[in-house]
């Protein structure tokens, strides 16, 4: 049997081995960031900017995203600027110099609410199944995925369905899905834009359906031009390999078999 955590678990404790790996020669910040070609101090405030990463290892600092210049999972360490609303709950990054978050490791972790968001609080990989999500009536009364901020690499699936949620600020570092990304039934819904970091998405299969490797379903409130412009970007970054089913949101109807893959995704989550 799975095991899974609703609350009070404890993280691994925060990893800190000196400094992060060396920076690769090439920088991804150009203009008054452009460090090339000057020497790194133990003062540096962005030691992680530049650095040589893959995308699925969450090796980045604390603010920072793994950026490919192509296709994953080859990157350069980038910092993010910002976390978009959640800068007036948490602050602007400060990008902590010589900082790696945590690593969490449970089968499925559920979260219902905002508390349960909190076990995520600085952990920058989950080595399981993340499922924001209400089963039954109601909606999983999360209020913001602030909390996330650190949070670069799900080694399996994230669901995050039946929430509140108006946008996805907090999910800006996020780089890698291993096992399926399903965002299902968010009636107030409004962006996927706080995913642009994300690259890597392998495939997931539930019981009865056809594998896939993201579902964006029954969210009446994402503009059908904003979906598109997001699977775009995930396609080229993938060599257009990437099994998409999205419907129900604005405009397009769900086919009858992507209407019972939805169903179920609302019933179990990506547990099943």
């Amino acid at each position: 049997m799975a095991r899974v955590e609703r609350g009070g678990a404890v993280s691994r404790p925060e990893h800190r081995s000196g400094w992060l790996p060396s920076r690769a020669g090439a920088l991804l910040v150009a203009g008054p960031l452009a460090l090339a070609g000057c020497p790194i101090g133990d003062d540096d405030l962005l030691p992680s900017m530049g650095s040589a990463c893959r995308t699925n290892e969450a090796l980045c600092g604390v603010e920072h995203v793994c950026r490919p210049p192509g296709g994953p999972p080859e990157g350069l360490c980038a910092p993010v600027m910002s976390y978009g609303s959640c800068d007036d709950v948490d602050g602007a990054p400060s990008h902590p110099p010589g900082r790696l978050g945590d690593i969490k490791d449970v089968d499925v972790l559920m979260v219902e609410n905002a508390a349960d968001l909190e076990q995520l609080r600085g952990v920058r990989l989950l080595d399981g199944t993340l499922e924001i999500f209400e089963q039954g009536p109601g909606d999983a009364d999360v209020g913001d995925l602030c909390p996330l901020r650190t949070l670069q690499v799900v080694t399996h699936g994230v669901a995050i369905g039946d929430s509140d949620l108006i946008d996805l600020d907090g999910l800006q570092s996020l780089t890698s899905v291993a096992e399926g990304l399903a965002i299902f039934n968010n009636r107030s819904l409004t962006s996927l834009q706080e995913l642009d970091n994300l690259v890597d998405v392998g495939a997931r299969t539930v019981e009865d359906f056809a594998p896939f490797n993201i579902v964006i379903a029954g969210n009446p409130q994402l503009p059908e031009e904003e979906i598109a412009a997001f699977e775009d970007r995930l396609q080229v970054k993938n060599g257009g390999g990437l099994r998409i089913v999205s419907c129900a949101n604005a405009v397009t109807p769900c086919t009858p078999a992507e209407a019972d893959l939805l169903a179920s995704l609302a019933a179990n989550g990506l547990s099943r």
